[in-house]
């Protein structure tokens, strides 16, 4: 990464529904995103984590165009679509975009999780 270049930092933010469902939904389609993730042009990082029922994916892009063309994808869109599609299993969601450069880019993401909550 340059440091005067300006990255775009997407935190996305999943809550998913108490119900065999959702569980199954997550466990089938999360590997071919993270797949999808790894070998998606413009992807410069990404970390997923996991707190009981709710996702969060931190994504660091070259630009705009590169997300999209990510959330575009076959793997992206099976998720999000299979069966009657998210609202048959989201509960709650919020994605936050930041426009960073390398030297603003936090050491822990968790303060990006609670600058999104505010």
């Amino acid at each position: 990464m340059d440091d005067s270049t300006v990255y775009l930092v997407n935190l996305g933010y999943l809550k998913v529904k108490t119900d065999a469902l959702a569980d199954e939904r997550v466990a089938k389609f999360f590997p071919a995103i993270i797949e999808q993730l790894k070998k998606s042009p413009g992807a410069i990082r990404f970390a997923p984590f996991r707190r009981n029922r709710e996702f969060w994916n931190l994504t660091v892009w070259t630009d705009a165009k590169s997300m999209q063309r990510f959330v575009a994808s076959k793997a992206h869109q099976d998720a999000i679509n299979y069966g009657d599609g998210a609202n048959s299993f989201v509960e709650d969601f919020k994605f936050t975009d930041y426009h960073l450069r390398k030297a603003e880019m936090p050491k822990d993401w968790q303060e990006l999780i609670d600058k999104s909550r505010q």
